[in-house]
């Protein structure tokens, strides 16, 4: 048979497949290619998540180019930190090289993206000096440096005014203090408002919209400019990439409560992604067409933080092959392009919804059933989605579901449509 005979074969194959896809159930809706004939579609409910849990900590540390600042009371509050370790130490006087004794008009520049903030009443900026000697990975240590004897800096901000920036006035004398004796400058910040307040901040992987140090280095001569300095990490020691990490991160001081153990989660104030791994039986993966695919989750009512979001949940095809053990790690190999969600390759469609509802929610992942995983041995990549949010790491608001802890009837389940392939086809 010639090439193009085949071609034209399968042409025709797929116009079929399209013609009667509409309403696979009525052969009327294609009697010429269908021939009167009814499909018998089948519909079957299966118990295919074998495996859901939930990770914590997404985005990872040094990843996002959003950090947040948050507060909505006791319920739920995340801060910031950022590090200027390399200070300017000296500055320039015809040819004389001077150290730096004293500063003037030291601050700290924020990028916003007031898009992705919300805020309703003024918000005050608290900056902290939160440099410590405690092992770099514990952050919860940073948490006790938001204390009064820390403070050196505060602005408040009124809502008309909150733009694209806002410029927190450091205290001159300890910036000063830092540059005199050789130290590194780590500025914890932290917001308050009347209202829950959300603050989407530009870290330092967005380059001109990171956060910058500014401060006059010779008060008493006017010509001399003020210096500039960027974010830097130089810890851990002889470890570059781990420090780059912690340049700039967010530290959660509130919500940070760990889930039930018959829930799974997706966002939050910690991050939350929910895995689930699949086993979908022979019988269908074998012998059938899948037509539709639904992932049914039921939704447990969780707390809106004070926040009226809602909640994007949004699935991501896992495509880590088994030898990733870390499923940390192998919820960071997905189908989707970092920064795109979505769009991603099997377009797997997101939902939104109030984070306190009490209802089912279905995922369609049909596109993922057909196109991947019956195709692909599940021996050596495993049938896995996660949920994320689409405001990961920004918005506090977390959707979560029962889990396959829960009662049987709150469990995921998976409803599949499907066509027997011995009935289907062109008679």
């Amino acid at each position: 048979m010639h090439k193009w005979s085949v071609r034209l074969l399968a042409l025709s194959a797929s116009l079929v497949l399209a013609a009667c896809g509409e309403r696979l159930e009525s052969g009327a809706a294609c009697p010429a290619l269908c021939s009167g004939e009814t499909l018998a579609l089948k519909d079957t409910t299966i118990d295919a998540v074998i495996l859901d849990t939930t990770l914590i900590g997404f985005p990872p540390r040094g990843s996002a180019n959003f950090a947040t600042l948050t507060n909505s009371g006791d319920t739920a509050e995340v801060r910031y930190v950022v590090r200027f370790d390399t200070l300017i130490r000296n500055y320039t006087s015809g040819t004389a090289t001077i150290p730096i004794a004293v500063v003037d008009s030291a601050y700290l520049r924020l990028s916003i993206e007031e898009d992705l903030s919300r805020f309703s009443a003024p918000v005050t900026f608290e900056a902290y000096d939160v440099d410590t000697t405690a092992v770099d990975s514990m952050t919860r240590a940073v948490l006790p440096l938001f204390r009064p004897g820390q403070l050196i800096g505060t602005v408040t901000v009124d809502s008309a005014a909150l733009k694209d920036s806002v410029v927190l006035f450091l205290n001159n004398a300890a910036v000063a203090g830092k540059i005199a004796t050789g130290q590194r400058l780590r500025i914890g910040i932290r917001v308050r408002s009347a209202q829950p307040v959300r603050i989407a901040v530009l870290t330092a992987n967005t380059g001109g919209s990171q956060p910058l140090l500014r401060y006059d280095p010779a008060p008493s001569d006017t010509a001399i400019r003020s210096v500039t300095v960027v974010p830097q990490s130089l810890t851990p020691v002889g470890e570059p990439r781990i420090a780059l990490d912690f340049v700039d991160y967010n530290v959660v001081a509130a919500g940070a409560a760990p889930l039930p153990a018959d829930v799974i989660g997706v966002g939050g104030p910690r991050g939350y992604r929910a895995y689930l791994r699949f086993a979908i039986p022979a019988r269908i993966t074998d012998s059938t067409t899948v037509i539709r695919a639904t992932l049914v989750l039921t939704q447990k009512p969780s707390s809106t933080y004070g926040f009226a979001d809602s909640i994007i949940v949004a699935p991501q095809v896992v495509i880590a092959t088994r030898e990733i053990t870390d499923l940390s790690k192998a919820a960071l190999i997905t189908d989707t392009l970092p920064g795109q969600v979505p769009p991603s390759i099997f377009r797997l469609p997101s939902l939104r919804f109030p984070p306190n509802g009490n209802v089912e929610r279905r995922f369609d992942i049909a596109d993922v059933v057909r196109r991947f995983w019956l195709s692909a041995s599940s021996e050596r990549v495993p049938q896995a989605i996660v949920l994320r949010s689409t405001l990961e790491g920004i918005g506090p608001v977390e959707a979560q579901f029962y889990s396959l802890e829960a009662p049987p009837a709150l469990r995921p389940r998976l409803i599949i449509t499907y066509l027997p392939r011995s009935e289907f086809g062109i008679p």
